[in-house]
């Protein structure tokens, strides 16, 4: 059991885990060495937004993980449900949108590139197992059950009593939703997608992220008991505290992916209309090579 943190003491209450900030240190240094070793050409499709998505993910991590905001998450259920939504809808796509992969493979000393590359073009399976990972069906479910399954007492208590269970809950709720909005808004696999699967995708997500913050909202008892002396200290009770976590998963959380639905079905109109003046830009082409166009 993590120890209570006042609201006078969040301030000074930092997660400064070694592990963690050596591994964000390290993804910002791959990165950035892979940034450097790609040619004109591939640097062409990493603009500044790419990157600054990237380290923006990244920053996004050491709030979840290292600020007083993990502290305050192991006091009170609210918080760590600020948590959660920190690494699923803000770190998640913001480090997806930054295109990783080529960079940090780059960034790999070149003969354990040239064996990677080797091994995963002489072998189908790897093609087989990554459309697998990423089929929509499998990874909308999967996430829903990671998200569910640690919401329910008995996981969630057990985690937040020990470390080990603790550090795999975020594990997974990161690796699912990197997942997630890969398929979202990843580059390649968004193209192959499509927009309006994609817009399915996020409406299922927000679906039953939602009834998972409306059970928590309207719950008539406390669910996680282990958090009742954190909410006393913050002048709540066990049940308001639960209702406020439902309240962000469901609100906040869904206004998210309110506006990712938002956008990509903008940039789908976007397409279909760029679409139809190219076809009528061919059709005067056309026209005009016929001697049909603009005559009287």
């Amino acid at each position: 059991m993590r120890s209570i943190v006042l609201p006078d003491q969040v301030w000074s209450a930092w997660s400064l885990h070694p592990p963690a900030i050596a591994l964000l240190g390290f993804g910002a240094l791959a990165y950035s060495v892979g940034i450097r070793r790609l040619s004109t050409e591939q640097s062409d499709a990493f603009r500044h937004r790419h990157v600054t998505a990237f380290y923006g993910g990244l920053a996004a991590l050491a709030v979840a993980l290292i600020s007083p905001l993990d502290r305050v998450a192991g006091t009170i259920f609210s918080g760590h449900m600020v948590q959660h939504l920190v690494l699923i809808s803000i770190a998640a796509p913001l480090l997806v949108y930054g295109r990783p992969g080529l960079p940090m493979f780059l960034a790999l000393p070149a003969d354990l590139r040239h064996s990677l590359k080797a091994i995963a073009m002489n072998l189908a399976w790897t093609r087989r197992v990554g459309r697998l990972i990423l089929n929509p069906i499998l990874v909308a479910g999967f996430h829903a059950v990671v998200l569910w399954a640690w919401h329910l007492p008995g996981p969630y208590q057990a985690a937040l009593a020990h470390d080990g269970l603790h550090i795999a809950e975020h594990v997974s709720f990161i690796a699912t939703a990197i997942l997630l909005w890969s398929l979202i808004i990843g580059r390649g696999e968004r193209r192959r997608l499509g927009y309006a699967p994609a817009v399915m995708l996020v409406f299922v997500t927000s679906l039953q992220s939602g009834a998972l913050g409306a059970i928590l909202t309207f719950a008539m008892s406390e669910l996680y008991p282990l958090h009742r002396g954190g909410a006393a200290a913050w002048g709540l009770t066990s049940l308001e505290d639960q209702q406020l976590a439902g309240g962000i998963m469901w609100i906040p959380q869904g206004m998210l992916y309110l506006a990712a639905m938002a956008i990509l079905l903008w940039k789908a109109f976007a397409e279909v209309e760029a679409r139809v003046l190219r076809e009528e830009a061919a059709d005067k082409t056309r026209a005009a090579a016929l001697g049909l166009g603009g005559q009287p």
